[in-house]
């Protein structure tokens, strides 16, 4: 039971950490001519960062143990209430700071479709605040896992594969800026191997997939990954969400103007990335 908690603890820090863009050479002083690139990717990075704290707080142990061996739990602490009807999980947050010291208000609803699996599942944001954002919409999360020892049981390996459809998001930004009409599809691969003498860890996160939405009510975007994002324990950058390999293309229309722009994190493990213009032929290193 220890070693599942472990790697089920694990996993769930490695996927909330998948595909997460530091904000470092996305300043003022960036190389990078285009504000709405650069806009956009640091608001990427606020979102994800948002995300992978809810995620770390909600596999913590004091968010989890409880509903994991009662049918039935109404949990509460000062500033949160927890509620497990079946198979649905409220979380309610009222000016809530987790351990972390990210904050948090407004209500999760989590619908699980089976009780053994937490794979395939539906959430969704009510007006849920994470560090001043404010986020609404609905995930619906699709997949499969499977987990199994090796046969002298010197090994743990789980295999996950999930697909994600993200329906109608809206982000408030703490700065006034606002996300609509954000949409997206996405998947996921994940490889987690557990070495149960050495207790250390191989693992591969693959993902790709398409993101939409519309920045402050008249800039639309676009995002596709056309080379899977790659991220993997070979590379020590890849504990901070950066892949060892991929690319994606950004499209805005601005002003019914049309900007393309690439971004490929090539093949060496660094921190160091592209960023390409269509209309230029002029590329630039920026450092995530």
């Amino acid at each position: 039971m220890k070693i599942y908690k472990l790697l089920l603890s694990f996993f769930f820090f490695l996927f909330s950490f998948s595909c997460s863009l530091e904000n470092d050479g996305l300043d003022d002083e960036s190389s990078i001519p285009n504000q709405e690139v650069k806009q956009l990717l640091n608001y990427n990075n606020i979102q994800n960062n948002d995300e992978r704290a809810l995620n770390q707080l909600l596999i913590s142990d004091e968010f989890g143990e409880t509903l994991k061996n009662q049918r039935t739990t109404i949990q509460t602490k000062e500033g949160f209430e927890l509620v497990k009807d079946g198979l649905t999980y409220t979380y309610t947050f009222t000016d809530y700071t987790d351990e972390w010291n990210n904050n948090y208000d407004g209500e999760l609803v989590t619908l699980y479709n089976t009780e053994a699996s937490k794979v395939n599942r539906i959430v969704k944001y009510n007006d849920l605040t994470i560090n001043g954002n404010t986020y609404n919409g609905e995930k619906i999360i699709e997949g499969n896992q499977k987990q199994y020892f090796s046969e002298d049981l010197t090994q743990f390996t789980i295999e996950r594969s999930e697909t994600v459809n993200l329906i109608f998001g809206t982000i408030d930004f703490k700065d006034n800026n606002k996300i609509t009409n954000r949409e997206g599809r996405w998947g996921t691969e994940t490889f987690i191997q557990y070495n149960v003498a050495s207790q250390s860890f191989n693992w591969t996160v693959e993902r790709a997939g398409v993101t939409a939405g519309v920045l402050n009510d008249n800039r639309s975007y676009n995002t596709q990954i056309i080379t899977p994002l790659l991220l993997t324990s070979e590379c020590e950058y890849s504990y901070n969400g950066i892949p060892l390999s991929g690319s994606i293309d950004y499209s805005f229309n601005v002003a019914d103007e049309d900007l393309l722009a690439n971004i490929d994190f090539g093949t060496e493990c660094s921190r160091e990335v592209t960023v390409k213009f269509s209309s230029s032929e002029e590329s630039y290193n920026v450092n995530f």
